[in-house]
């Protein structure tokens, strides 16, 4: 599935790593990107740069790098996403994987601080804090406000996915220990699903240090595909019941779930301005609470205006 070099692998400075790269249209952004895996203090890595037949300047910057680390791959069609990273990973020589989206940054020390976690032959993915930051300079810790979460975490994972994809490093024996890689089906949840499944089967351990930066901005699919999270969201749900030892083992969680994405789903009506459409999706959750009970209540007034309170109250950001 993935290739290896056992030399590469067993060099002395460490474990080969490679950079996961994917990029559409990406020249706003790209350079940073880039150079930011290029100035890693970790030694041993290589860069798989997939162009998923962008019509910008993307391929030109890339092969301005004369760097032999660089690999560049150019699409021979357009592919989703998750596609577009299957077609990366098999490219891949390394024991470890590291994914670099072309509008994010690593900080310097981001793979060195994070592969001694996998001393443990037990862990399969390493993530670590991160900070999110938009164009007017505006930023956040991405656990400023949450609880990170380690071992056996699945149904963490599930129910409350707190992953965010520059910080991820994966075990390559947990990718092939898996029946298939991203899921080609989604274009918004790929890599939630995805981690979700390492998370099955293999420990997952967090690094507590800010080590890269995700960038908010409008162009991004967090916030152009929004409706697609729900829609993805209920084809993975449907999966994970038609598992039959998921089902029983997980049985409480996946109904929680369930419940989850009638919510969002209420949600997503009300962000698209059908504030009535809303309040009857909620009558489909079947435990209510206080989340519940609170968007009720503010579906009666326009999105945007609780959304700015709740940005200015909780620091969150937004695209500008």
């Amino acid at each position: 599935m993935i290739n290896q070099d056992s030399a590469k692998k067993n060099a002395p400075n460490g474990p080969l790593v490679s950079v996961i790269m994917n990029a559409f249209n990406a020249e706003e952004f790209v350079r940073e990107a880039l150079e930011s895996a290029l100035k890693q203090t970790y030694p041993n890595l290589e860069i798989i740069f997939w162009d998923n037949c962008s019509t910008d300047i993307t391929a030109s910057i890339v092969q301005e790098y004369n760097d032999p680390r660089i690999q560049y791959f150019l699409g021979q069609r357009f592919t989703s996403l998750g596609e577009a990273r299957n077609l990366a990973l098999e490219k891949a020589q390394g024991e470890f994987l590291a994914f670099l989206d072309c509008d994010d940054v690593w900080m310097p020390d981001k793979i060195a601080q994070q592969i001694g976690l996998f001393e443990d032959p037990g862990v399969g993915l390493v993530y670590s804090d991160s900070v999110f930051f938009n164009n007017s300079n505006k930023t956040t810790n991405c656990f400023a406000n949450r609880r990170p979460y380690r071992g056996f975490v699945f149904e963490e994972i599930l129910l409350n996915y707190i992953l965010s994809m520059e910080t991820v490093i994966v075990r390559k024996a947990a990718i092939e220990s898996m029946s298939h890689l991203f899921d080609p089906r989604f274009t918004a949840i790929e890599e939630y699903e995805f981690f979700a499944r390492v998370a099955q089967k293999w420990k997952v351990d967090y690094s507590p240090l800010l080590l890269s930066k995700w960038r908010v901005h409008a162009k991004s699919w967090t916030w152009q595909k929004q409706r697609s999270f729900v829609d993805e969201k209920k084809i993975m749900l449907a999966d994970l019941k038609n598992n039959l030892e998921l089902n029983q083992k997980y049985a409480n969680s996946l109904n929680t779930f369930s419940d989850q994405i009638e919510f969002e789903n209420a949600k997503q009506f009300w962000i698209e301005g059908n504030g009535r459409e809303s309040r009857v999706q909620l009558k489909k959750v079947s435990i209510w609470g206080k989340r519940t009970w609170l968007l009720w209540i503010a579906s009666i007034f326009p999105h945007r205006l609780i959304d700015r309170f709740y940005a200015f109250t909780f620091k969150a950001i937004r695209p500008d």
